[in-house]
């Protein structure tokens, strides 16, 4: 795997953390949304010829919700994979590592909290992820 190969596969991490939220809450969307669904008199109410309308929303509803519960956990361990092969980095790699991609935390808060200036950082950052690049290959 190439440097840059590795950054990428680096910074993925928190876009894949965005779509697991993003999936969780359609999911909760979507359950909220067959709850609230009022199936006595609907055609009724609303004015719908359709007697059947709702038995298929609720049956499309039902297949999204089945297709998210697939997604999630495929997201989440492709997430925990990253994680694990950056904690396998020596200290001060690893833990820069982790930091800067997996909790967001941007350079100079990393160089504050870990008591470095911001140029080590970005030397730690650098040497670790070509390491990182060295160790797991596609």
């Amino acid at each position: 795997m190439t440097i840059e190969e590795a950054k990428q596969e680096l910074q993925s991490v928190r876009a894949l953390a965005s779509r697991i939220a993003g999936r969780k809450r359609r999911l909760l969307s979507l359950r909220n949304s067959t709850q609230s669904v009022r199936i006595s008199r609907y055609g009724e109410s609303v004015g719908s010829t359709d007697k059947d309308r709702v038995e298929r929303c609720l049956d499309n509803l039902r297949k999204l919700e089945e297709q998210l519960l697939v997604d999630i956990p495929k997201l989440e361990a492709l997430k925990a994979e990253i994680i694990a092969k950056i904690e396998v980095l020596p200290y001060p790699q690893c833990e820069v590592l982790s930091r800067h991609y997996i909790e967001g935390q941007p350079i100079a808060v990393v160089a504050q909290l870990m008591h470095y200036g911001r140029r080590g950082v970005y030397r730690i950052l650098n040497c670790g992820i070509e390491r990182y690049s060295k160790l797991f290959t596609k």
